[in-house]
């Protein structure tokens, strides 16, 4: 008869899929940030150009750092940032490679195909992707950030100020807008590379 052990480990850590935290912005914080940067959107790029409008339209600007009046909005996430991954992830991190004001509009049927936020030719290695809701939920129709990795693609929660956070490597996308406008904020969390 074999020997069959069975380890109880002294710290158990759950490996999560993806995490939620809410009123990481106020609904005024929101609309103020909506207010500032909507105006200065562009069309949204991928690396291929000849097939972005099969994979997404959206309006897209990055919020520059090193601008003192974004700084409440880089800090107010960072600590979050630092926290969920400390409770949940536990990666080696090291800053937010930048901050993407995002809209997925009716009028264009915004939407972004899956895909994975990991970019094999970068300075910079991608750990953690988040999205922070500024629209209203009631603002839009479909829009829904969906996680996929099982048959069924999950439905993360959706509340305005509210964050999702998941693993770069994650299959995810935004379904299409059908109704109204949906404003957010997209960013990437970067660290060494995985070992």
């Amino acid at each position: 008869m074999k020997n069959i052990t069975h380890d109880w480990h002294l710290i158990q850590q759950l490996n999560e899929n993806w995490v939620y935290a809410d009123n990481i912005f106020t609904s005024e914080e929101c609309k103020g940030i909506i207010d500032n940067f909507k105006n200065k959107i562009e069309t949204g790029n991928i690396a291929e150009q000849e097939k972005l409008k099969e994979i997404r339209q959206s309006k897209i600007h990055f919020i520059n750092s090193n601008d003192l009046s974004n700084h409440w909005i880089f800090e107010k996430i960072t600590d979050v940032v630092l926290f969920l991954n400390q409770q949940y992830f536990n990666f080696e991190i090291e800053k937010i490679e930048t901050l993407q004001f995002s809209e997925y509009d009716e009028s264009y049927k915004g939407f972004y195909e899956k895909h994975i936020d990991i970019i094999h030719r970068s300075a910079n290695f991608r750990k953690l992707s988040f999205t922070i809701l500024l629209s209203e939920p009631e603002d839009y129709d479909g829009g829904e950030l969906l996680l996929h990795y099982d048959i069924e693609p999950a439905k993360t929660k959706q509340a305005q100020g509210g964050i999702v956070m998941f693993p770069s490597y994650t299959l995810h996308e935004v379904s299409p807008v059908t109704k109204g406008t949906r404003y957010a904020l997209v960013g990437w969390v970067c660290g060494p590379k995985f070992k």
